[in-house]
This record gives structure tokens, sequence and C-alpha cells, in this order.
């Protein structure tokens, strides 16, 4: 095969926290490895959904931000190299008759692999905004809150409709200079109580009912927004960075598709993290067993079973497990 179609012993579908540590616990065992990705970013919903809040359920760790826990579990994956690959959807796996599994993706790609590791969760979100904003385009318009000191001393505008929203504006209350939060309905999706008294700042500009109608760039980026309330006025308001969350579309993983079993939309699997097809594995959330947890530390405990599975499938004689203390010991 040429370089395109390199033949790797390990895929891995999805780069979530689970698909990430999958990575790293493949190339350990000695296996080539390669991580496909749906979305242009890692770190799955972790990374999308809380990466500016603090984390308390992995072992050894006191608290960490979600934005924290991807950043180290990517520079961990990446420590022995495997091949990542970014914004390529799977849409189909076959295995042939000699076992290997020609996986094809949404571009027209095919892959080719040994086995597979299924780390998908349960599919692609995508987080919605104002259909004014171009999130490929516009530079300074995000959907997911990271690296608050980017947006000190910055003017910051929030259009969401969501609790998360408000959370947003809270954490940059006394980063930005200013933090507009305009939300196009009347309340918040799962908002409470207290998340309206995070909003009573000073500088935490909260209007409802506000529509954008208008923005204006320069260098693909944003530099002003026209806002219109219920009653007709607009206003022009300059503008450094913009953070959008009104809500979630999701691509769902096509499981079925792939010949998996499932339950609740997940992968049945059993103490080996085995699926029903042989050669292909399954953990994190894209998961179910008795039992199961959905949490990040799951996940990584389920990576490792799947892996040393992986490397099991392909040569029975190696060992069930391997110890990092042994391996890394002379370095």
């Amino acid at each position: 095969m040429n370089q395109a179609n390199e033949l790797f012993d390990v895929t891995i579908i999805g780069g979530g926290t689970t698909g990430l540590y999958t990575a790293f616990y493949s190339s350990l065992r000695e296996m080539k490895t390669k991580l496909i990705e749906a979305s242009p970013f890692l770190g799955g919903k972790v990374s999308l959904f809380f990466p500016e809040k603090k984390v308390y359920d992995l072992g050894a760790i006191p608290g960490a931000t979600g934005e924290e826990i991807v950043n180290q579990t990517i520079q961990q994956a990446t420590m022995l190299d495997p091949t990542i690959i970014q914004n390529e959807w799977v849409e189909h796996i076959e295995k042939q008759a000699d076992g290997t599994f020609f996986l094809t993706t949404a571009n027209g790609k095919t892959h080719f692999s040994r086995t597979v590791i299924l780390a998908t969760g349960n599919g692609m979100f995508t987080i919605v905004g104002p259909d004014l904003f171009d999130l490929k385009q516009d530079e300074n318009v995000r959907n997911r809150l990271e690296e608050l000191e980017q947006y000190r001393g910055k003017r910051v505008v929030i259009f969401s409709n969501s609790r998360t929203g408000m959370e947003w504006a809270a954490a940059l209350k006394d980063i930005a200079e200013t933090v507009y939060l305009f939300n196009e309905k009347d309340n918040y999706v799962k908002a409470k109580d207290h998340d309206f008294k995070l909003i009573e700042q000073q500088n935490i500009k909260e209007q409802r009912q506000i529509t954008l109608t208008e923005v204006n760039r320069k260098n693909n980026n944003v530099v002003g927004v026209v806002v219109s309330e219920h009653t007709g006025k607009q206003e022009l308001l300059a503008v450094d960075d913009v953070l959008v969350y009104q809500g979630i579309s999701m691509k769902q993983t096509p499981f079925e598709d792939w010949g998996m079993q499932t339950e609740q939309g997940r992968v049945t699997t059993n103490t080996l993290m085995a699926t029903c097809v042989d050669g292909m594995f399954v953990a994190g959330d894209a998961a179910i067993y008795p039992g199961k947890t959905n949490l990040i530390a799951s996940g990584y405990s389920e990576a490792m079973t799947a892996v040393n599975s992986a490397k099991q499938y392909l040569d029975p004689k190696a060992s069930a497990q391997i110890y990092t203390t042994v391996i890394f010991r002379d370095k």
C-alpha cells in the first residue's frame, strides 16, 4: 500500500478525552495508531460544553478545568506520535475477508486498519448560533469559552438563550472590560435563581428579546454588531470578541450501519470492551454495560481495556497489560 493507503494496527474513531487517551495507550502498547476526529477540535464534549468549569472526579487531580484536562490529555496523547486526523466524519466501516477494516469518510477518503476502537460518544455535537455569524470565517466568534486571559480588557458580546451563556458571562465578569449578554428569548434554558444572581454584575449588560440584525467585519473579525429590541429600537455596539450558544445540534453516530448491537443508543459490550464484530472495540460514552458510568475517568479505564483487548486480538501471546513504571524506568 502507498502512504495514503497505509495500514494501521488500531484506528480510533473519536477525539474526545477517551479517544485521546486511547491513542496514547495504544501507542504505548507499540501498535501503529491512528485517531480520526469528525470536528475541527479535539477534546469532545469536555472541550465543547465545560472548558471553563472545574472537574473534581479524576483521581489525583483535586480540581482542574475542562480546558486543562483536555490540554493535558492532548499532550499525553501526542507523546508517542500517533497519527491524528481532524475534520473527517466516518460514514462506513467494512470488514474484508482478510480481517482488514476499510473506514470511509464523508469526503470520500478511505482508511485501513487491523482493529477499530469506537470512542465516538453518541455523535458529533455542534453549537448553534445566530445565522449572521460564520463560525468558520469569523476568527473572533467562538462557541466555546477557553483561555480566559485572551478576553482581558475586551468588549465581549455573548448571544445565548441558555444557562451556559449566563455562566460564560459570570466567568468573564472580572476579566473583560464589558460583557454584553443578549438573549433573543424571554428566558434562559435550564437557568436557576442562582444563575440570575451571577449575572447581576456591574460590567455585565444583560438584555432579553434582543435580535442580531447586522454584523460589521474587518479582516475576518467581527468589529461591530447591530442589535434590535422587540420595540424596534436598534443599537450599534463595537466589539472585540463574540461568544455564541443558542442550542445544540447532533449528528448521530451510525452504529447500526457499522454492524453494532445497541441499547439506548449506545454500543453493547462486555468486560473486554469488545463489540459484536471481532476486531472492533468500544470505550467511553459510546459504550453501555451493566453498571456503566459516564465519567471522564471511566473512559480512561475503558480505553486501556479496549487497547489491551485489541493487542491480544492481534497477538494472542501479548501480555494482558503493561506497567509504565517499567516502560519509562530509564527515562
